[in-house]
This record gives structure tokens, sequence and C-alpha cells, in this order.
């Protein structure tokens, strides 16, 4: 099962390479950049090389820029990377300030940066938005479904937001 999901997303990867980047392949190219380094740098390097204006790749990017901080052993480049994911973020919320998705990938970065840093200042209103908002989604229920399970696990909802979230989408 694993080597099939390897060479999936290897077919993935060069269907995005031949064409601008898909956003079904840009998500699933950034679930496994979450977990490996070398996939982490391939998906900003190819959302690099693609302008583009469109929001939602603008986030991807911030949170492909917040991989590579992830991933880094040396603190001065986490540090870099967080800064400049945190800018592009904000770049993409400016875009488009309503965007479930780009929210949900703030959200999930702040969420997790150490408290120290103080670049977490926008979960409260990235959570606002995000459950004002998540049934706007109206063409993908996976990712629907994918947002509302990381807002229950992240400790930052309320009870009663949690029963919201599970009463819509368990």
């Amino acid at each position: 099962m694993k080597y099939i999901l390897v060479v999936f997303f290897l077919l993935s990867v060069e269907i995005i390479r031949a064409n601008e980047p898909v956003l079904a392949d840009i998500r699933l190219a950034f679930e496994f950049a979450c977990y490996n380094e070398t996939k982490a740098s391939e998906l900003l390097s190819l959302l690099e090389k693609n302008v583009s204006t469109d929001a939602i790749l603008l986030g991807y990017k911030g949170a492909a820029q917040s991989l590579i901080a992830k991933h880094s052993g040396n603190p001065f480049t986490k540090l870099k990377y967080t800064k400049l994911a945190m800018n592009t973020l904000q770049q993409a919320v400016r875009v488009s300030p309503v965007n479930v998705e780009i929210r949900y990938l703030r959200f999930v970065i702040q969420s997790q940066l150490p408290a120290f840093l103080r670049m977490s200042g926008n979960i409260e209103e990235d959570k606002r938005i995000i459950l004002e908002n998540i049934d706007s989604i109206k063409d993908n229920a996976v990712m629907k479904k994918k947002i509302a399970g990381f807002m229950i696990n992240s400790q930052k909802c309320s009870a009663q937001e949690v029963v919201l979230l599970n009463k819509k989408f368990s």
C-alpha cells in the first residue's frame, strides 16, 4: 500500500510539472511534504516556479515554507522560513480574506508554533472565519471534513464549537 501511494505521488508530481499546478495535486503533495523534507522542498520549488496570483496557491506556498522550517535542524533557517511563511500566508489572506482553506492553513501552522515566537496572533480570527464559513466549501467534502477534524482535535476550539463541528461533520 505504501508503494502505491509513493507511485501515485510521483505520478501526481509529474502531472503538476507538466501543467500549471492543479489544486488537488498540490493538496496531495502537501500531505506528503508534512512528513518528508525532500517532498517539502520539491513542493516549495514547484510553487515558487509558478508565479500565480491564485490566493490558494499562495497559501500553499506559505504552508510549504513553514514545512521547510519544520524539517530544518538549523534554528536560524527555522526562524527565517517561519517568518517567510507567515508573510506569505498574510498575503494570501489579504487576497482572499474569507477563504476557509487559506485560513485553515494559517490556523494549522500558527497553532503549532511555540508561543515565544509571537507569530500566532491570528488563531482566534482564523478560527472564527473557518467556523462561520466552513459550510461554504461546496466542492470538496474531503477537505471540509479534514478542516473540521483538525479544528476539533486542535484544542483551540471551545466545547460548544467542538459539539457544533461534530454535529455537522461526523
